[in-house]
């Protein structure tokens, strides 16, 4: 998977309704977790831990692996799980992309989906993909109460420093068991909690007058959700006008 792979003229919607749904898969069996609070394991979360990696193991060219590490020396232990699912056999794997997602605060309070779900069912599809060109790293991290919605996100970031450090050198972070290529971008999956209320999605670019990079990524985008009948809107001003509400318009900022 290359930049090249993402022009207008290139791109083909392939997933299919059932690789959709198996993300409401995975979170109805999560549901199901006995003992599973409805606003999310809390301080308790070995067992969604273990699920995780359970989930992670079954999909096919999955690794999966644990990273434990601590804030400072009087914090308690925490955990990140991530899993890689490496470049195909003809690429040479030598750079990765991250997606992150988080585990604390899911449970039946926290919508109908989760970027959790999202990612496992991200990989599920990709696992399948022959033109896979980077390796590609699902991250769960454990990044406290508000899961990194304030800015401070403790497990990713001990989760990156660990990758980049030597582990001889690892301290609070901890260490981990297994790396993948060299980190070229990361996305940060975030799902609405009543996606059914969502009839419009906005893409509100930054840069004017010739100056946007990567224009080509949005009108892929956009040629991407017409194909599926999704309305788009373009400008602020234009969701003015049409009367979207925050909870009728899911905002994308590039």
């Amino acid at each position: 998977m290359s930049e090249n792979a993402l022009l207008i003229d290139l791109m083909e919607a392939r997933v299919s309704h059932q690789d959709a749904h198996a993300a409401h898969g995975f979170h109805r069996e999560f549901l199901e977790l006995p003992g599973l609070p409805a606003t999310g394991c809390g301080t308790n979360c070995s067992h969604v831990v273990d699920w995780i990696g359970s989930r992670l193991r079954d999909l096919d060219r999955v690794e999966a692996y644990q990273h434990t590490f601590r804030t400072d020396e009087a914090a308690a232990q925490r955990t990140n799980v991530y899993g890689i699912l490496r470049a195909s056999p003809l690429a040479d794997g030598k750079e990765a992309i991250v997606m992150v997602a988080h585990y604390r605060n899911v449970g039946a309070d926290s919508g109908d989906s989760s970027g959790l779900f999202l990612g496992l069912a991200l990989l599920k599809y990709l696992a399948r993909a022959k033109w896979l060109a980077k390796d590609v790293i699902l991250l769960v991290a454990d990044d406290g109460v508000l899961d990194g919605s304030d800015g401070y996100a403790p497990g990713s970031e001990a989760w990156l420093q660990a990758y980049h450090l030597d582990p001889v050198e690892s301290g609070l972070q901890g260490a981990l068991p297994m790396r993948a290529g060299v980190i070229r971008a990361a996305v940060n999956l975030e799902t609405m909690e009543d996606s059914r209320r969502v009839d419009s999605v906005g893409i509100y670019m930054a840069g004017m007058n010739g100056q946007l990079p990567n224009l080509d990524l949005v009108n892929t985008a956009v040629r991407a959700f017409r194909q599926h009948q999704v309305p788009t809107i373009l400008d602020r001003a234009d969701a003015v006008q049409a009367g979207v509400s925050k909870q009728e318009d899911y905002v994308s900022t590039v």
